[in-house]
Order: C-alpha cells, then sequence, then structure tokens
C-alpha cells in the first residue's frame, strides 16, 4: 500500500509534466488513469513506492506503474516492453520518447452544466451495471468526461457526455447524449463519425 502522501505527490508531479489524471469510481484492477499531454492516449497505472512491488503488477491490466521512493524524490514511470524487459523512465523521458517533448497548446477551460453533471453521473452509473469500470476525467481543461476500461476485452475507451446536446471532439472515442426527458443515452462511435468535432444534438 502506497502512502497517501506519495500518492498525492506523484499527482503534482503528474500535473507538473501535463499528464492529466483520471480518477476511478469503483475498484479497479489499477489505480488511475493518466491520460498523456496529447490526450489521445490514456494509460492504466499503479502507485508502488518500491521496485519490489513490480512483482504484483499484471502487466494485462496495466501499463506501467508510477514508482516514488519518497514524497520529495523523483516519481520515475516503469514500463514493460514488448520484449518482457522493465524500463524505468524519469517523467521528462517518458514524454520525450512518446514523441510529445513539445510543449502542449494552451487549452480553453470547458463550461459544464448541472444536467451535464448530472449525465456524467448516468453514464458512469450504465457503464458499471454493464461491467465497465469508469474512470473520471479531473480537469476542466480536458474535452472528456470519462474514460471507460473493460476489463473482460481489456480495452479502454475516452468519452465526452452532453444532455440533450454534446459537442464532438477528435480526443473522444465515443459522445453520450442523455435525453433530459426519459434519461435515456444514446453512444455514438467517433470513428463512425462523418465529423467527430461537430455537435450531436437530440431532436
Amino acid at each position: 500500500m502506497v502512502d497517501v502522501l506519495i500518492r498525492a505527490s506523484i499527482l503534482v508531479d503528474l500535473r507538473a509534466n501535463h499528464f492529466f489524471v483520471c480518477f476511478p469510481i469503483i475498484t479497479a484492477p489499477f489505480d488511475i488513469v493518466v491520460l498523456m499531454p496529447d490526450m489521445k492516449t490514456p494509460l492504466r497505472v499503479h502507485f508502488i513506492s518500491t521496485t519490489e512491488a513490480l512483482e504484483t503488477i499484471d502487466f494485462t491490466h496495466a501499463d506501467g506503474a508510477l514508482l516514488k521512493r519518497t514524497p520529495d524524490s523523483e516519481t520515475m514511470f516503469i514500463q514493460q516492453t514488448a520484449t518482457g524487459k522493465i524500463e524505468i523512465l524519469t517523467l521528462p523521458e517518458f514524454v520525450q520518447q512518446a514523441s510529445m517533448a513539445d510543449t502542449p497548446k494552451i487549452l480553453r477551460r470547458r463550461y459544464v452544466s448541472r444536467v451535464d453533471e448530472a449525465a456524467v453521473a448516468s453514464v458512469a452509473r450504465n457503464l458499471i451495471a454493464r461491467g465497465v469500470h469508469p474512470f473520471i476525467v479531473q480537469s476542466n481543461y480536458v474535452p472528456l468526461d470519462l474514460v471507460a476500461y473493460d476489463p473482460q476485452a481489456k480495452a479502454i475507451a475516452r468519452l465526452r457526455v452532453g444532455s440533450g446536446i454534446v459537442q464532438g471532439t477528435s480526443a473522444a472515442d465515443y459522445l453520450v447524449i442523455q435525453n433530459p426527458q426519459n434519461r435515456q443515452l444514446q453512444y455514438f462511435d467517433c470513428h463512425t463519425l462523418y465529423q467527430p468535432s461537430l455537435a450531436i444534438q437530440l431532436r
């Protein structure tokens, strides 16, 4: 079990390096989802404070681990390569390795209404009922609301949610609209939409 102060310190280091954090709503096979600065790649990661803890990580359900030995030490990202080798990188090294060393573009703050927040909660409940783990995005500057992990398919997806209308974004895999009258949910696969960045509105 990683000390809560070490966990909090890891979160500080992630944001300092332009990563975005998504927290689980229910218990998941890993601790958090980390969005890369380009928001295209969600990573399933564990918190660890010793390298010995790597033996307990199931890399079929995780993309890596965040290692921090003390609250003041440097946070390291540990991943398993395709050959099964363990690789240890600093967070700046990891960003550079992923070809995202450029300063992220300026992001605009999103306005999320109360009905949109209620829609996000409804989608999270719907995902849980289907055996999917929802993670809530902790930033108003990310054009996403949830990241969903299916433990059976070992698949992960990024969701943008709205009530009555939802604004499209290239960062999402799915757009989800809740009907404000009957609370029904509609999922739209962004990969099949002709112009995924356009808004979709119920009629």
